[in-house]
């Protein structure tokens, strides 16, 4: 199998991201015979069509496999920097340690010099350094060795390919499927990243000429050679794709493609230069537009000013090619005694570097490491620039504020961007500290009305003027016109200044509001001024005729002032003519209780199964979605607690008459609520379906079956019917559910003391049956216990206070309720660096953000959130793949994922943990440090397991935290949230962009997950 580092570089590939370790770019120079050779040759008719022909025989490129739709568009480094590293030049075959020893070095020399490319030609004489049936090979595997050292230091591989030899007959099928099989054998056996083909040259036709005569058909003896040498380059390519996708095709280039005597836009002639064209009959610019080759590796070793210069060849090529593949030189680095210029590599480099997706590769590793002219040492400062300080320039780039004039409510702004680190760069005139790449952030208090700042750097000025507004209210949702139901309960939220007297009037009902949760950043909440207050109102009993109740008012006073703004205008629907709203716009995400029109789904019951339902005037709530969260029915807010459980699609149950509607002050959004019989809220607007009918009035439970089905016990209940549950943690304390004043519900805890699990089944007139089986790892014994409430509870005791693992529930095709309790999987000791071996163990890794989504942005337009998120998430996986663990991404491109797509992956793979990889943002740029965060208590251990590892690798330790996220909010395994550094802090963005870094982070992270793992062995 592969190694697991294929897979990292191919994300970050994806992202198209430099990791800031070396990629190696393994040009693999592999002699495959004379593919024109002087074996026999085969009548041309059939032989020639069942190597080349499509489905009917003929010999056309375009029948076979779409390529272009296999290899997608090249996505490597914007820019590679490569050093060649030879065999026989660079390290010698003969003596294996000695090799060994050499290629060590040469790859730490390329580290150091900030390479992130080598070409390695794995041709030593008339040897190949892999082991090979199809040719001569040196005694150890060389290319095996390069591969895993590569992947020690974070390196992609390339191969490279020599199309022509001594072995292959292209009219010979068995010679091309040898071929084939060998560059399929490479691609399965190596973790290479590309394959570039070298050596494709037909510069002699008259052998072919027979050949023509019988299936030519007047094209011309030229066009013939040159559509044969396409269609086998196409079989080649094809070859690479179809073994793996995620491994690029390419070629290697002499500097003419074709000359202006070829055609207008040819090349100017250059002596001694072979035109690829029209002598070497390669169609270069055919494989590149129709996708065979997405790679180009160019020789281009000249200086600057020769005749035809250097940046003349680059110009050319990228110009022609640019955008259709990555257009990477090969420079003469072995020459620089010879032109005795100690700059001319760095103009090189700069030339061919100007633009994305293009490289330079310097031959060879060891030219450079001799550094005869001094020129190595200029290198070093220019790739570090190209390659980690994504500004590429002296310019002065900033990222926050996004507008260079506005208008805000808090009493500072923060200065995020980046900068030339050679020049000054000072905001009205006084020099801002900047770090060694150039980023800088900082904040600046305001003064009330209008603020300038003025930054100047390298001749370039440039002004933001803020103006500070101090009010009492931020801001009011519903801040729109809104058209409500009749008796609908609506709360509606307002941002405001923390310590403030708020009072809300709508219609005829004046509200005093609450004071809630912070309004901001949970980051900085210390710092935080705004908080969010809540008012609840019931709308009338709607009439024939809609009701125009006005502006939504509030007036707020705080410190001797007072202040009022105005919000939305609130309509209640008419019940005549389909309820017309006068001056109001209509909302269709409400319902109605007398006009059934406003109800999706109304008379439709999905499931079809289950249950009767009977008809009925009562409403009725069916869940859809395969898992719906439910909030508490006591109030009106948009907080998911670990007390209330999930409801599986099918689930049913009486609902109130009338929608509970919330402003939600994050999103601006209008949530609809109903409030179901058994007492909890759920959001109407989707996954569910809302009917009239009759429900059974009792149900009974009964335990199928109970038994363990791979790492999971599976309990089987017979229900009467789908009627709603709820699964609490007995024993187990919070720190303030329901708390009072200026913060969120807060259900930390300082460790997981829960004893057993309750499952309250509601409307139950009966509870029968045994569920544990005498050997289950998680449960002791069971019994029924019957609640105040009337219900039968299923209480499942825990062999330890807290040694719990998850949870789901679904119904299967037989109506029966299932259950699925995660069992904790065994590990063993080992000599890795770890200790221990996670053979067994699916770990659900969730690199947060993505696509259009580039979570936060600080001093780095090029390293966002997302980006840094899957480099990290690709690192843990490595070292966890390295010691027996199986990993899956939720994203492993840089595509949009939503929360809820990323939490059915994890409901449908059930992993023993899930981790969601985050870097962490605040308005304030002083913020800095490491966190982690998790929902249900027994997801505790495993966030303080990470937090004790992780946390050290940065100067503050913030914390480990109870939230509600989405992805924390997982009930089948332990999943946990890790905020690995501040972005907006520039000195900690520095940090955690660096290779060095994210490594030492993603083996602590590890580290913690096996510590966690040995924590729950029994």
């Amino acid at each position: 199998m592969k190694n697991a580092f294929k897979k990292i570089i191919a994300a970050a590939r994806e992202h198209r991201v430099l990791t800031g370790a070396i990629a190696i770019t393994l040009v693999l120079a592999i002699t495959a015979g004379v593919l024109f050779g002087t074996g026999a040759f085969w009548g041309i008719g059939e032989r020639l069509r069942q190597v080349f022909s499509g489905d009917d025989g003929t010999v056309d490129i375009v029948s076979q496999p779409d390529i272009g739709a296999v290899a997608g568009d090249f996505d490597g480094p914007d820019i590679t920097v490569s050093g060649w590293l030879c065999a026989g030049t660079d390290y010698s075959t003969e003596n294996i340690e000695s090799g060994k020893a050499s290629i060590d070095r040469l790859i730490k020399s390329a580290r150091e010099y900030g390479l992130n490319s080598l070409i390695v030609p794995v041709y030593d004489g008339d040897r190949v350094i892999y082991p090979s049936h199809l040719r001569k090979s040196v005694e150890y595997d060389y290319l095996r060795y390069i591969v895993d050292a590569a992947h020690d230091n974070m390196l992609a591989v390339y191969v490279v390919y020599d199309v022509f030899g001594d072995t292959l007959d292209i009219f010979s099928e068995d010679s091309v499927n040898s071929l084939c099989a060998e560059i399929e054998n490479i691609c399965h056996s190596y973790s290479i990243d590309g394959m570039l083909f070298d050596d494709y040259y037909i510069t002699d036709t008259s052998p072919y000429r027979t050949y023509y005569t019988e299936q030519g058909g007047g094209m011309g003896l030229d066009s013939f050679c040159r559509d044969k040498l396409s269609m086998l380059m196409r079989k080649l390519s094809q070859t690479i794709y179809s073994t793996d996708g995620g491994i690029f095709a390419g070629a290697v280039c002499d500097p003419v493609c074709y000359s202006s005597a070829v055609a207008d836009d040819g090349m100017t002639p250059i002596d001694r230069e072979t035109d690829a064209y029209a002598e070497g009959h390669a169609d270069i610019t055919k494989w590149v537009s129709e996708g065979y080759v997405k790679f180009l590796l160019v020789r281009n070793y000249r200086k600057m000013s020769d005749a035809v210069s250097f940046d003349t060849v680059c110009d050319w090529w990228t110009g022609k090619f640019g955008g259709a593949a990555h257009v990477t030189f090969s420079l003469a680095a072995n020459k620089v005694a010879e032109w005795n210029k100690t700059d001319e590599l760095s103009k090189q480099l700069s030339a061919c570097t100007s633009q994305s997706g293009t490289g330079a590769a310097f031959y060879t590793l060891t030219d450079l490491a001799d550094d005869r002219t001094g020129s190595t040492l200029a290198l070093v400062k220019y790739i570090d620039m190209i390659l980690n300080h994504e500004n590429g320039s002296n310019s002065l780039i900033m990222t926050s504020p996004s507008s260079t004039e506005f208008t805000t409510y808090s009493d500072s702004v923060s200065f995020i961007g980046s900068s030339d680190p050679a020049g000054r760069l000072t905001c009205n005139g006084q020099t801002v500290e900047c770090t060694k790449t150039g980023y800088f952030s900082f904040d600046k208090q305001l003064s009330v009305g209008k603020n300038t700042f003025t930054f100047e750097h390298n001749g370039e000025k440039k002004t933001y003027t803020v103006t500070y507004i101090q009010v009492i209210i931020k801001s009011i949702n519903p801040s729109s016109n809104k058209v409500m139901n009749g008796d609908a309960q609506v709360t509606v939220t307002v941002s405001a200044m923390a310590g403030a007297s708020l009072k809300a009037k709508l219609g005829t009902q004046t509200v005093r509001m609450t004071a809630g949760d912070y309004s901001g950043n949970d980051d900085a909440q210390s710092a935080m001024r705004f908080v969010q207050y809540t008012a609840l109102f019931k709308m009338p009993t709607a009439k024939s005729e809609a009701q125009n109740l006005g502006y939504l008012t509030v007036t707020a006073e705080y410190g001797g002032k007072s202040e009022t703004k105005r919000g939305g205008r609130f309509t209640v629907r008419g019940t005549s003519a389909g309820g017309t709203s006068a001056g109001g716009s209509s909302s269709s995400n409400t319902s109605s209780s007398t006009n059934t029109q406003f109800i999706p789904g109304i008379g439709s019951y999905n499931s079809g199964y289950g249950i009767k339902v009977g008809e009925g005037e009562r409403y009725v709530c069916e869940v859809l979605g395969y898992q719906v969260t439910t909030l508490d029915g006591n109030l009106i807010d948009n907080r998911s607690r670990p007390t209330n459980a999930y409801l599986p699609a099918g689930t049913v149950d009486y609902c109130t008459t009338d929608d509970v509607v919330f402003f939600d002050p994050d999103s601006g959004k209008q949530l609809n609520f109903r409030t179901l019989d058994y007492g909890k809220r759920i959001i109407r607007d989707s996954d569910v379906s809302i009917f009239k009918a009759t429900l059974p009035v009792s149900n009974s439970i009964t335990v199928a079956s109970a038994a363990d089905r791979g790492n999971q016990m599976v309990v089987t209940f017979d229900t009467q019917w789908k009627a709603p549950f709820n699964v609490t943690y007995g024993g187990q304390s919070y720190s303030k559910p329901y708390p009072s004043g200026t913060t969120r519900p807060d259900y930390t805890i300082s460790s997981a003391t829960f004893k057993y699990v309750d499952i309250e089944f509601c409307y139950t007139v009966s509870g029968q049956g045994k569920v544990v089986p005498t050997d289950n790892s998680v449960f002791s014994s069971s019994e029924w216990v019957k609640n105040k409430a009337g219900n039968y509870v299923l209480r499942l005791h825990l062999k330890k206070a807290g040694a719990f693992y998850g949870w789901t529930a679904q119904y299967n095709e037989q109506n029966q309720l299932e259950f699925y309790f995660l069992n904790p999987s065994k590990i063993t000791e080992s000599n890795n660096s770890y200790g221990y071996d996670l053979t067994g163990i699916t770990v659900m890794l969730d690199a947060g953000h993505g696509g259009s989504d580039p979570g936060a942005v600080g001093s780095s337009q090029k390293y966002t959130e997302a980006v840094l998120n899957i480099i990290l998430a690709n690192k843990i996986k490595r070292e966890l793949e390295n010691i027996g663990a199986t990993v899956i991404m939720t994203r492993t491109t840089d595509k949009n994922v939503s929360l809820d797509e990323r939490a059915k992956q994890c409901y449908a793979v059930k992993p023993d943990v899930f981790i969601s990889v985050h870097r962490n943002s605040s308005t304030s740029s002083s913020a800095a440090g490491y966190e982690d965060y998790y929902f249900y208590p027994f997801s505790y251990g495993l966030a303080n397991a990470i937090y004790g590892r992780a946390s050290g690798n940065f100067g503050n330790r913030r914390g480990v935290k109870y939230y509600p996220f989405r992805v924390t909010r997982m009930s089948c395994c332990p999943s946990v949230l890790t905020e690995n550094g501040y972005i907006s802090n520039s000195k900690e963005m520095e940090k955690i962009k660096s290779d060095r870094h994210n490594e030492a982070l993603a083996k602590s992270t590890v580290r913690g997950i096996v510590d966690y793992f040995v924590s729950i062995q029994q």
